[in-house]
């Protein structure tokens, strides 16, 4: 992708952290001029832009406390006495500690983390939002860390946000590329369909007919749909491109299945995983497997 940042200006606070400094130098070889927040870090805000002026691109370091408003108002004042205000604001600094449990951190670490993540952004868009609102243009992004590391072993944690930094994280983010944490409304979902089987099996009758009638469709299809003692019914392509490939067509064709491959699964063993409803009828899950069937043909997957 070809991103064309001349003439803009990029302010990145805490640009001194290793997230900052890939942050600031990719901007910068987009061509945008580069504002450098630091808080105590000046040999690095120092290094950062002398290495940015080499790259032929403006750049300037400020200090100041992103939980204090008078702090980051003198930085706006600043920046604007040098004909310098920014297009771009990225909001990366945080305050770091060696979290433990919750139980065990001090409370005013807490205090602290919300004052660097959620008050930080509070006090820049106060700052620096009427700015591009009155250009008419720009971008505020927000990168926080809240909390986070208290998801230890065995406990787990979520990210809420755009759908272009959700798909950033799971194409970048290595460590966090699967999760099984649950969503609040997922959870409310799961409490709502366990007060309806409370009342009647009448939800749970009907998906295991569908289920069995579909598993049927696709074995005889000739599709390896594994041993599955579920409503879930794979059907085991093997070679990941394939089954993403497969996933992709079938959509297409108006057949949603999610493509399941590894780490998910074993390398080899890609799926597409079909999950039928008791909402199904028949003859929608008839209409399913004759398309999945003909999409298979056509892949030589069968």
């Amino acid at each position: 992708m070809d991103i064309n940042l001349k003439g803009k200006v990029a302010l990145v606070t805490g640009a001194t952290g290793d997230l900052g400094r890939v942050m600031a130098k990719t901007l910068a070889e987009c061509g945008a001029d580069v504002i450098i927040h630091y808080n105590r870090n000046a040999d690095k805000a120092a290094e950062l832009t002398e290495t940015i002026h080499q790259m032929g691109r403006r750049a300037l370091a400020v200090q100041a406390d992103i939980t204090s408003q008078p702090s980051i108002t003198t930085m706006r004042i600043l920046l604007q006495q040098e004909n310098l205000m920014p297009d771009i604001v990225v909001a990366n600094a945080v305050s770091s500690y060696t979290w433990t449990t919750i139980l065990e951190q001090s409370a005013d670490d807490f205090i602290s983390q919300f004052q660097s993540t959620v008050m930080q952004n509070v006090y820049l868009s106060k700052s620096f939002i009427p700015h591009l609102i009155s250009q008419n243009s720009g971008r505020y992004i927000a990168i926080n860390t809240e909390c986070a590391q208290l998801a230890n072993p065995g406990s787990a944690a979520y990210v809420a946000g755009k759908k272009e930094i959700r798909d950033w994280l799971l194409n970048r983010g290595r460590p966090i590329l699967f999760s099984t944490a649950m969503m609040p409304a997922a959870a409310a979902a799961i409490i709502e369909a366990f007060d309806m089987l409370d009342e009647s099996d009448v939800h749970t009758s009907t998906l295991w007919n569908n289920a069995r009638h579909f598993k049927g469709l696709l074995k005889d299809a000739g599709f390896d749909i594994g041993q599955s003692e579920t409503p879930i019914t794979p059907v085991i392509v093997g070679d990941e491109k394939l089954t993403i490939m497969f996933s992709k067509t079938l959509l297409e064709r108006g057949v949603f299945v999610s493509a399941i491959v590894f780490p998910t699964v074993a390398k080899g063993t890609g799926r597409i995983r079909c999950m039928v409803s008791a909402l199904h009828t028949f003859g929608q899950l008839e209409k399913a497997a004759r398309i999945i069937t003909e999409t298979g043909k056509e892949l030589g997957i069968i």
